[in-house]
């Protein structure tokens, strides 16, 4: 029995030793949107035995994500059923050389390390909704309405359809330079006291002019 015992073991042994452990790699190239469908993979060199592999699948957490690494990174191996013909990279480690941003316990933060070209997160709906940041500006896109916040400072909002700003306190709009406000049918102002104030000139100009209700005029 001790005998049979001992050959399992061996055997056991030997399998266990023909298993590929998990290994650190550098990545040497990266594919993403081939057209041949065999995109988002990486070529990577084992860096224990500088054995290359190539087309490694990267995973991600679920679909409809793209998390690619970049050139050079440091990142860890896995391989299904211990197969060296099965690698999968799950992701990136850090190094002497990397260090993650700065981070209390319970953070979350991504800090975009790569340099050069144009950097920019995306998240898209099902229904083409799109909330994009880039090194320039943040934008949401929903349909034909979109809201721009640039870097320099400017903000535009395009509405397909209505436009309404609401609040149970007050809402001031204030202006550095000048203020415009244009309307292609007619505009609209009430409230229950209205005032309007021209530090140097107030000007009023219509084909017609039409006042109704009491009227009091205090020159200069």
């Amino acid at each position: 029995m001790s005998g049979l015992i001992d050959t399992l073991r061996a055997i056991i042994r030997d399998e266990l030793a023909r298993m590929q452990p998990p290994e650190l790699g550098i990545v040497l190239a990266v594919y993403a949107n081939d057209a041949d469908g065999n995109n988002h993979q990486v070529d990577v060199r084992l860096r224990a035995s500088g054995v290359e592999l190539q087309r490694v699948p990267v995973t991600v957490p679920r679909y409809g994500m793209s998390m690619l690494p970049c050139v050079d990174d440091l990142v860890l191996l896995m391989f299904v059923g211990g197969e060296l013909n099965a690698p999968m990279v799950i992701g990136c480690v850090y190094d002497e050389h990397t260090q993650p941003p700065e981070a209390a316990p319970g953070e979350l933060i991504y800090k975009i390390p790569d340099e050069g070209g144009e950097r920019h997160i995306q998240l898209e709906t099902p229904s083409g909704v799109t909330f994009t940041v880039d090194d320039g500006a943040i934008k949401i896109v929903a349909g034909n309405t979109s809201i721009t916040l640039e870097q320099d400072g400017n903000v535009q909002i395009m509405a397909a359809g209505n436009l309404e700003l609401k609040a149970d306190g007050d809402i001031t709009l204030e202006a550095g330079g000048k203020l415009t406000l244009k309307a292609t049918s007619d505009a609209e102002v009430q409230g229950m006291n209205i005032k309007l104030q021209g530090s140097a000139q107030t000007e009023f100009k219509s084909p017609m002019l039409k006042l109704t209700g009491m009227a009091q005029f205090s020159p200069g």
